[in-house]
């Protein structure tokens, strides 16, 4: 596997199959996201949108980046509370999360986890949802539970994995749940004339791309995350209609940097079709189909660092919080 591969993978793993992401990471879709159903039913299927992050179980992605394309997701029996993150504030189509970190006293022991009530509960633990395939991709894929951990993931794809506007199929057979069907719209390539991006106090954050074609039922989902090793980090959501043009509003951004700004800051940017269902006791898996590009991403007057050298003159990097002071 390539390098690129082996590193992306686990972090998607990690992040609920993220992140999401993820694909990189994590954090999901809120009220904000454009309605995915508004699309032909003579021709294309009915979409649900992502799944909340207070009942998602696990996630699906297929994914196409600039240098290779890949399949995969997981699945848990219940939620882990700290991956939750929790919505502070929607403005247009924008929402700023916050992820919420439950305390046990005393603390939990190492196959446990601290609770939304603050009392401990067992880890929740990845599922074998038996066989999932991906039908309508340029080569269809069929997975196995690959253990320990029951993830499922194939990189063996060619790039791009599909042609645009295919639809897709997941579904799965054999395992814990019934089996589920989900399904998905091919996108066509991501593209955009600057994929720079920088946060200014005050001001609004303009993200510009490439419209589709001929295309219904894709969004365009971006994240900003300047606050790496916070206590209580937050990230920031919208998902955009996809003609070509999106705004970060000014006072959500003021009111996401006054939470912290830590480390390196980073962006997701992707053009992206999701698909739920409802699994186990209250639970819901979703399906994402995405293109993605990733994003060069700074804050105006702030600079991330790993050492002294890289600071401005008369400032130190405070390498704890890789930020220079």
């Amino acid at each position: 596997m390539p390098r690129a591969q082996a590193v992306l993978l686990p972090a998607i793993l990690m992040l609920g199959a993220c992140p999401g992401p993820d694909p990189d990471t994590g954090p999901d879709t809120r009220d904000s996201q454009p309605d995915t159903h508004d699309t032909d039913p003579d021709t294309q299927p009915t979409l649900g949108g992502a799944c909340p992050d207070i009942t998602r179980l696990g996630r699906f992605i297929v994914a196409s980046t600039a240098h290779y394309s890949y399949v995969t997701g997981s699945s848990l029996d219940t939620v882990v509370p700290v991956n939750v993150y929790q919505p502070v504030v929607t403005e247009g189509e924008c929402t700023l999360l916050q992820r919420q970190n439950p305390f046990c006293d005393p603390p939990c022991q190492a196959s446990e986890t601290c609770g939304f009530d603050d009392e401990c509960m067992p880890y929740p633990t990845t599922q074998d949802l038996g066989v999932v395939t991906v039908q309508g991709l340029v080569v269809p894929v069929s997975m196995e539970p690959v253990t320990p951990g029951n993830t499922y993931f194939d990189t063996t794809l060619p790039n791009p994995p599909w042609e645009p506007g295919a639809q897709l199929t997941l579904a799965t057979g054999g395992g814990i749940f019934d089996p589920v069907t989900l399904h998905g719209v091919a996108p066509q390539d991501l593209s955009a004339s600057s994929v720079t991006w920088e946060i200014v106090q005050g001001e609004p954050m303009a993200v510009i791309w490439d419209p589709p074609t001929d295309q219904a039922g894709t969004a365009v989902r971006i994240t900003l995350n300047v606050d790496l090793h916070g206590i209580t980090p937050a990230l920031l959501e919208c998902w955009f209609d996809d003609d070509g043009q999106g705004e970060v509003p000014a006072d959500l951004l003021d009111q996401f940097l006054s939470l912290g700004v830590t480390g390196f800051p980073e962006g997701s940017f992707a053009r992206v079709t999701a698909d739920q269902t409802p699994v186990g006791d209250g639970g819901c898996l979703d399906f994402w189909t995405q293109v993605q590009l990733v994003p060069a991403l700074s804050v105006d007057g702030y600079t991330p660092c790993t050492r002294d050298e890289d600071c401005p003159e008369g400032m130190e990097c405070n390498e704890e919080l890789e930020r220079c002071e």
